[in-house]
């Protein structure tokens, strides 16, 4: 319920978080938007949290898995994306 301590709990765990991503996509343009969605996961499903368990395992699985996610959407844009070399050389 405090603005402020979830404020600094979202600041706190984004180097953990990028860690993950970067762990799992490697270094690139979308690391930060990899970052930002798995904020907003995290936002939406705190509700599942539970206080008696250890928060770190509990986030870095969400992490883990929205990469992943995000790892799939990105092998799938890369298979229908099409190049013409024409294009390209000018």
């Amino acid at each position: 319920g405090d603005g402020a301590a979830y404020h600094a709990l979202l600041q706190a765990i984004v180097p953990y978080v990028r860690a993950i991503a970067r762990r799992c996509l490697g270094p690139g343009a979308d690391l930060d938007d990899a970052v930002q969605e798995v904020l907003i996961v995290v936002h939406e499903i705190r509700h599942t949290y539970e206080p008696a368990r250890p928060f770190k395992p509990w986030l870095g699985t969400i992490a883990s898995r929205r990469c992943i996610d995000i790892a799939r959407q990105r092998g799938r844009r890369a298979r229908r994306e099409v190049y013409d070399d024409d294009t390209l050389t000018g």
